[in-house]
């Protein structure tokens, strides 16, 4: 896998929350497990990824498509109650197979990282240009859809990022730390000045009080 374009979100929901929240989402906008891109899962024994302990992997046999996020409860049972799991997900876009990345990492706070991988290549670089602007609505629909469905603390995407911050408190939100899509739950909009990004994002406010800004240029470098 090349350069990541990296979908992450920071929430202090249980794993069980986040991966129900999460796939039901990935589910909806036609992301499958097992159908497009051979479905494999794996989770960590005796603590959280940090702590190199025992690991194990399950590479699915059979190339049954799970498609309805009713099917795949058996796999979130397992992952839920280990620690620190990731299942590769398929999606079908312009005539191939992309795989994408399903991950949480648990902090030594109450927070856990929930992070969306693809390789940036196959979703974005390899594409002609009509493509790419479908590629960026694709992405961010994941992004805008999870976001919805997990409702965490704070959610951004962009391209090989260094991960989020271990904790709410640890969190710092300017122009340097923005990415091509943001999301802020209402504590922290209540925390911001939003006005301060108006050159630079589109801001969408909602009815609950949380926002999504997206950049206004430059979004995957195109623009």
């Amino acid at each position: 896998m090349g350069a990541k374009f990296e979908i992450c979100y920071l929430s202090d929901k249980n794993n069980r929350d986040i991966l129900v929240n999460t796939l039901c989402a990935l589910f909806d906008v036609g992301i499958k497990y097992n159908e497009y891109i051979h479905g494999e899962y794996s989770y960590w024994i005796d603590g959280p990824i940090w702590k190199f302990g025992e690991s194990a992997t399950v590479i699915e046999q059979k190339r049954k498509a799970f498609k309805e996020i009713g099917e795949i409860d058996s796999i979130i049972n397992v992952l839920s109650s280990h620690f620190s799991p990731t299942i590769t997900l398929g999606a079908y876009w312009f005539g191939k197979a992309i795989t994408l990345i399903l991950s949480t990492c648990e902090s030594e706070e109450k927070w856990n990282e929930v992070k969306i991988s693809v390789d940036r290549y196959e979703v974005f670089d390899s594409l002609k240009s009509i493509e790419k602007e479908k590629a960026i609505v694709n992405l961010r629909e994941i992004f805008n859809r999870t976001a919805l469905n997990l409702k965490p603390y704070y959610g951004i995407a962009a391209t090989e990022m260094m991960g989020l911050a271990s904790s709410a408190e640890n969190l710092q939100i300017d122009n340097h730390y923005l990415g091509d899509f943001n999301y802020f739950d209402r504590s922290l909009v209540l925390k911001m000045q939003l006005s301060d990004y108006t050159n630079d994002y589109v801001i969408e406010e909602l009815i609950d009080g949380c926002a999504f800004l997206y950049k206004l240029q430059g979004i995957l470098d195109l623009g």
